[in-house]
């Protein structure tokens, strides 16, 4: 049976489950791996969960850019997205994780040449 609230499927389609990994990051850097994550699991067209994903990695890069040198902060999102990647390559079990951590190595890319 599936639990919506606690465990919806576009979530609990990878191990760990999304949770158990954006937990530990910050709220922008969790949301954007959480819409990489439900792009065409959660909605017929991904573009949109791509499209916020880049929006609260931009956010994120905005709100540290604030406090911080603007190549730390890259860094910084690098660091995390590196780490969330990493959790799946390691730990995953199937083609979805290998999948999610592919989606995250490309979010890397787009902090390191866009951002």
């Amino acid at each position: 049976m599936n639990d919506n609230v606690n465990h919806p499927s576009h979530y609990t389609a990878f191990h760990p489950e999304v949770i158990e990994v954006t937990q530990y990051q910050s709220f922008c850097i969790g949301n954007a791996i959480k819409y990489l994550a439900r792009a065409g699991l959660k909605t017929v067209n991904p573009s949109e969960d791509f499209k916020k994903a880049e929006f609260y990695l931009k956010r994120e890069f905005d709100t540290l850019s604030e406090t911080t040198d603007p190549g730390y902060a890259r860094w910084q999102i690098i660091k995390d997205l590196d780490e969330a990647a990493t959790t799946w390559e390691n730990e995953g079990r199937s083609e979805m994780d290998a999948m999610l951590a592919r989606r995250i190595r490309c979010a890397i890319s787009y902090v390191r040449n866009v951002l």
